[in-house]
């Protein structure tokens, strides 16, 4: 009975978090040595959501504008499920001065739904630029805040604003097997007054 009660609860949450949730968001952010980099979009809602509408943007080092850093999304998301977008980079790339920018990983790259445009694109961020879900010029999801530099990296220091100017401990997005951890109100405003890097 204890299990059947402990499951019906679980049950229940789940119902509940999928019930505040009505439009796609970040599940998941993934940044690993040089351009090996993805982004999850999930779909919280028991509709197939078009991915027309929808762009991707990268506000980097603290920029109020994307610029060119705006990936338009494609296909569509089935109901419950992800899309994972991956930096498109397939080549070495020569910067100058002996500097390389490489190729993000074909393993990665295979994962993914989409892959991103050459750079500039969002898929070419670090732990400082902000990122946006944008349906018809409107954010529905944030990772981090636009026009605010944090540092190096968005973190838990609230006397801070999230930025690392106190140290802090480095906040990222996390998807765990079955269950996704992140609030799905966290990061659905034009312009959050705190920073919207939480865990939940």
């Amino acid at each position: 009975m204890k299990r059947l009660l402990s499951t019906l609860s679980a049950f229940l949450m789940t119902l509940y978090s999928f019930a505040q949730c009505d439009d796609i968001f970040f599940s998941e952010y993934v940044e690993g040595n040089g351009n090996n980099k993805a982004l999850e979009i999930y779909n919280p809602t028991d509709q197939v959501i078009d991915l027309s509408n929808y762009k991707l943007k990268r506000y980097s080092n603290g920029d109020a504008n994307a610029n060119n850093n705006i990936l338009q999304l494609q296909g569509s998301i089935q109901p419950y499920e992800v899309w994972v977008v991956a930096n498109g980079q397939t080549d070495s790339v020569q910067l100058g001065g002996g500097g390389v920018s490489p190729p993000c990983s074909d393993s990665l790259q295979n994962m993914a739904d989409q892959l991103d445009n050459n750079y500039p694109a969002p898929c070419y961020f670090n732990g400082n630029d902000a990122l946006t879900i944008e349906k018809n010029n409107n954010i529905v999801d944030i990772f981090g805040k636009v026009s605010q530099d944090p540092g190096q990296a968005w973190t838990n220091d609230t006397s801070a604003n999230f930025t690392d100017a106190n140290g802090g401990t480095w906040l990222t997005l996390e998807k765990q097997p079955e269950s996704i951890y992140r609030v799905c109100s966290v990061g659905h405003s034009p312009q959050p007054d705190m920073g919207s890097t939480r865990l939940s």
